[in-house]
């Protein structure tokens, strides 16, 4: 029977490395400048920045439900073959990108599970998230001007990974909404579950900042029965880049609590595995790719 945490069992690598927001728009503008040289070895510097701290993964089909198509190299600028607008006395369009770019490599590090569903425009996990133990909307549905998602479930271990990528009218408003849901996390370290039997159950939620993009957050979510640690396990990874917010979410069957190091090693496994997808929200940046 396949294990949903094969890959994560052999984690002996650094913790994930600090990425601030200048450094990814540094390695997006030295990766284009090589694009035309090197072409057959974008595939590979994409791979070792996933290296970092992602979880290794193979490489999978397309979905036949995807919308935005994959890409392995951050979206290009659109090319034209007229005058600029400053050449012909036009203003320059300005202000923050408000709509995914075709190609978005959104499914970028995540793992080969039994199902795909998305990318897509249709899927966004968020819509039925359950926080605290109630099913609670991130913020309000009329927010964002565009989001795309896709989830990967595993068919025996009943394991399932899940990113949406919400696109905001202003960075102002991406960090009020990531703040919203960090918020929700918050206020709730540890509360009561339902464990179908007389036993008591409990689950808690840790949340750390990480220096990833402007600004993320894991939050691991484990369980206790009776007081004791208890296995179950689930890693959120929020990200915002500009006016744009990433939401992940992986969820096992794990050791969680019972074993804290690994647990800490799954959390920094999933910011690794954003790497690429963190890299390519450059785009949504004032100073773009």
């Amino acid at each position: 029977m396949s294990d949903l945490f094969d890959p994560l069992r052999d984690l002996t690598r650094e913790s994930v490395s600090s990425v601030p927001a200048s450094e990814v728009r540094r390695r997006g503008d030295r990766q284009r400048r090589r694009r035309t040289a090197v072409q057959a070895l974008g595939g590979a510097a994409a791979v070792a920045v996933v290296a970092l701290g992602a979880v290794a993964i193979a490489d999978r089909s397309p979905s036949s439900t995807r919308e935005v198509p994959p890409a392995t190299q951050n979206p290009s600028p659109t090319v034209t073959t007229g005058p600029t607008p400053t050449e012909t006395g036009a203003p320059a369009p300005s202000g923050p990108v408000t709509r995914v770019p075709e190609g978005f490599p959104l499914d970028a590090g995540m793992l080969d599970l039994d199902t795909v569903e998305g990318p897509s425009r249709k899927v966004n996990w968020l819509t039925e998230a359950t926080l605290c133990g109630d099913v609670a909307s991130y913020s309000p549905a009329d927010v964002q001007t565009d989001s795309i998602g896709v989830n990967h479930t595993a068919y025996e271990s009943g394991g399932t990974q899940r990113r949406a990528l919400m696109v905001y009218p202003d960075a102002d408003t991406a960090h009020r909404m990531a703040r919203d849901l960090i918020g929700k996390f918050e206020s709730c370290p540890r509360y009561q579950t339902d464990t179908g039997d007389s036993a008591l159950g409990e689950a808690t939620n840790q949340v750390a900042t990480r220096k990833v993009g402007d600004e993320a957050w894991t939050i691991k979510t484990g369980n206790l029965y009776d007081g004791e640690p208890n296995i179950g396990q689930t890693v959120y990874v929020v990200v915002r880049v500009g006016n744009a917010v990433i939401y992940q979410m992986f969820s096992t069957e794990g050791p969680g609590l019972t074993r804290p190091g690994y647990f800490e090693k799954t959390a920094e496994a999933e910011l690794g595995a954003l790497l690429t997808t963190i890299q390519a929200m450059c785009v949504f940046t004032e100073a773009g790719c």
